[in-house]
């Protein structure tokens, strides 16, 4: 080897010493400064007494190194830590509950989807690789729409001239934002030029599981928070479906499920439910979370709630102790029988109810000092209340076989 290569590899040997390696701690007062340095920021919030931390602190460390090794000539990529005992100013702003957890910042701003994936170097470089890559998908013909789409989901497509145009490179950027709330889809060029009205390329939301239901983006995509705004209110819709992939990041969340479990070729049932959920159970979004779900797929909660497949579709509250099914099929898609159902929740008529039977004849059984089977009221206090069935979707939350939570403190 000439003494120039040896040089040469002495040096980038040095500089990467210095720049290539263990993940960055961040603090309080440089944390929002770190983050917006780079495209990406992948961050372990993590607390030194946890088991679970100190276990991901050499991986994460090894993932750090091969990629910056990867992208050490740019400011693409960087994986950062937190130590929550002492950055607790950041642990509060981010909500952090459990360690560790594991958060991506795309241009300084956080991802509402955390890194749930395996611990492993490996997979850490593989998910940021990923990450990198552009959510959407080319149109190589126009024909083709029905069958790129991913029919479950929401989906917007875009018309460009070019990849290039001012117009895609919006595009592209809240895709990114929105990479896990909708599908994205784009055509250029000759492919495109029949969506072309007025001068302009038009921008098309189309919802799931309908042939109709489209909605233009009406607006110029220069103003990027118009867009956005547009774009978040299509793909971030107030009915979600639940997985068993996003059924974890659901139950953190905290607010008790109000789910319509159906047929996975029902398409009618969802769409009613969306509907009245839509436009007139939206402020009640705080105290319930909107859901539908495969009731093949979720058949065990279904089972435990005394249901079959073929009593589909079901409508339950899971307020993450019991489970309460929609007592009147009739009335599924009804408001106000709804918006009952969930005060009830709220009230705790519920669990009440389900104990001792409806108030009403509970109160008249009690002045006649009668119970609801004509034995003596005070005997019928010794019986046994029954139980509602225990939540099934509580025990997908976050486990204690992989995290640490605060209040073990």
């Amino acid at each position: 080897m000439s003494f120039l290569s040896s040089l040469i590899l002495l040096l980038s040997l040095f500089f990467c010493s210095i720049e290539c390696g263990p993940a960055i701690e961040l603090t309080n007062s440089d944390f929002e400064a770190t983050i917006k340095q780079y495209d990406l920021v992948l961050v372990d919030f993590h607390a030194r007494w946890c088991k679970f931390s100190r276990m991901l602190d050499p991986v994460f460390d090894e993932a750090s190194q091969a990629l910056d090794n990867l992208y050490k000539d740019s400011n693409t990529v960087k994986l950062a830590k937190v130590d929550c005992e002492k950055e607790n100013e950041v642990a509060r702003k981010y909500g952090i509950n459990k360690y560790p957890t594991i958060k991506m910042f795309e241009n300084g701003k956080v991802s509402k989807k955390e890194y749930r994936g395996s611990r492993t170097k490996d997979a850490f470089v593989s998910y940021i690789t990923k990450y990198l890559e552009s959510p959407i998908k080319d149109i190589p013909n126009l024909d083709d729409i029905p069958d790129l789409l991913e029919k479950q989901k929401h989906n917007v497509i875009g018309y460009f001239d070019n990849k290039e145009s001012a117009d895609y490179k919006q595009f592209d950027r809240v895709a990114r934002m929105l990479r896990h709330d909708c599908g994205w889809f784009a055509a250029f060029g000759e492919v495109a030029k029949s969506q072309k009205q007025g001068g302009t390329f038009q921008i098309v939301y189309k919802p799931p599981n309908v042939e109709h239901g489209e909605k233009l983006f009406s607006s110029s995509l220069k103003t990027h928070d118009l867009f956005l705004a547009w774009a978040t209110d299509k793909c971030v819709p107030l009915v979600r479906v639940i997985t068993f992939e996003n059924a974890e990041e659901l139950t953190e969340e905290g607010i008790p499920f109000l789910i319509l479990f159906h047929k996975p070729d029902d398409t009618e049932s969802p769409r009613k439910y969306t509907e009245v959920v839509q436009k007139q159970l939206f402020k009640r979004k705080e105290s319930v979370t909107f859901l539908t779900a495969d009731g093949v797929q979720f058949a065990h909660p279904l089972h435990h709630m005394g249901k079959q497949i073929k009593d589909l579709p079901v409508l339950a509250i899971d307020s993450f102790k019991h489970m309460y099914v929609f007592p009147d099929n009739d009335k599924m898609f009804d408001a106000d029988a709804l918006n009952t159902f969930i005060s009830d929740l709220e009230t705790g008529k519920l669990h009440r109810e389900f104990h001792h039977g409806p108030d009403v004849v509970v109160a008249k059984k009690a002045i006649e000092g009668k119970s609801t089977d004509g034995r003596n009221a005070r005997q019928d206090q010794k019986a046994p209340p029954s139980t509602p069935p225990e939540s099934q979707f509580a025990k997908l939350a976050p486990s204690d076989l992989r995290y640490s939570f605060r209040d073990e403190l």
